[in-house]
């Protein structure tokens, strides 16, 4: 079998072809299934604005470590043991946590915020170690990239807009937008904001 170039622990893709649930994602989820029980409870038991509130934090902290680990799974491969063993740690630490669920608040708080930071960092610190370095030194540029073409501004068009704008001319137009607000007088000239400042936004 060829060397994964995405890493030796992702999921291999394959072409017109969707990767297959492993019974130990499916019963991962069931623990999570109970969480969701557990918080359901709480607030049956605590139906007024404050047990309301807590029951939205206990949801979202569920939902989060649930969001997270399903979507690491999704690039790693489960039928692989390492990333098993992963899964099934993290199944021992979502039963702490989703036990913990109806005294949270109380006497089983350490326990439930324990449990939640160990499955948050230990996944991540697991998804860490297994990505190769290569693709772990790119996720900055990743991340500039797809914000750009999110935006649909070139590098080249953001330079360029850089070289034009100078300190004076965004001192001028926040003066402007300001004074139709009556936030500053409308004497006041960009000098007093840009005197030590360079001479474009390229400048920086």
């Amino acid at each position: 079998m060829p060397d994964n170039p995405r890493g030796a622990l992702f999921r291999a893709i394959v072409p017109n072809q969707h990767s297959r649930v492993t019974y130990a994602e499916l019963l991962f989820d069931l623990v999570f299934v109970f969480a969701v029980t557990q918080v359901s409870h709480t607030l049956l038991g605590r139906f007024t604005p404050l047990g309301a509130v807590q029951t939205t934090l206990l949801f979202l902290a569920v939902w989060w470590v649930w969001v997270y680990t399903t979507w690491v799974t999704n690039w790693l491969n489960p039928e692989l043991t390492p990333v098993r063993l992963l899964l099934f740690l993290l199944m021992l630490a979502g039963l702490v946590l989703s036990t913990s669920i109806p005294h949270a608040f109380e006497t089983r708080g350490l326990w439930f915020a324990t449990a939640y930071a160990a499955m948050q960092v230990g996944r991540t610190l697991f998804w860490l170690v297994s990505t190769p370095p290569a693709r772990v030194a790119v996720l900055g540029e990743d991340l500039r990239a797809a914000c750009l073409s999110a935006l649909h501004i070139s590098r080249q068009a953001c330079v360029e807009f850089a070289k034009r704008h100078t300190w004076e001319a965004a001192a001028r137009a926040f003066i402007e937008n300001m004074a139709q607000f009556h936030a500053v007088p409308a004497e006041i000239e960009p000098a007093d904001f840009i005197s030590a400042q360079p001479a474009s936004l390229l400048e920086i």
